[in-house]
């Protein structure tokens, strides 16, 4: 997750409610690929802030950015994700940098795994 405030996904930047809320209009007129205005108070936007209140299925990292003007940090702080700090604007955030290590351990983690069950097949077929 990159500068996204899932503890409270409309509390960022008023600017960004002012854009979302005539996209909304525009979806309601028939322009394809909008948001609907459901998505910002309706059933959408519950069904969406449960699902983001369940706990991740899968290793996650949240980058933030206490420099970021869009989404406020502290609503990035995903209590399931490996929370990252990284100095920039929420536009500029280096995503690649910060995950290019954390991937190779995750990767290093899933081979020597991978090698251990194989080691014990490999034992048990033995015995």
């Amino acid at each position: 997750m990159l500068g996204s405030p899932v503890l409270d996904p409309l509390g960022g930047h008023t600017g960004v409610l002012r854009v979302a809320r005539p996209l909304a209009r525009l979806s309601a007129v028939g322009l394809p690929g909008l948001l609907a205005e459901d998505c910002l108070t309706g059933t959408c936007f519950d069904q969406n802030i449960a699902a983001l209140a369940e706990r991740l299925q899968v290793p996650a990292i949240a980058i933030y950015s206490r420099e970021d003007a869009i989404a406020p940090w502290r609503s990035c702080l995903d209590p399931c994700a490996e929370c990252v700090e990284v100095r920039s604007t929420h536009t500029g955030m280096d995503l690649y940098r910060v995950l290019k290590r954390r991937l190779a351990h995750w990767a290093d983690d899933s081979r020597q795994s991978t090698m251990k069950r194989a080691r014990q097949r490999t034992h048990e077929a033995r015995t």
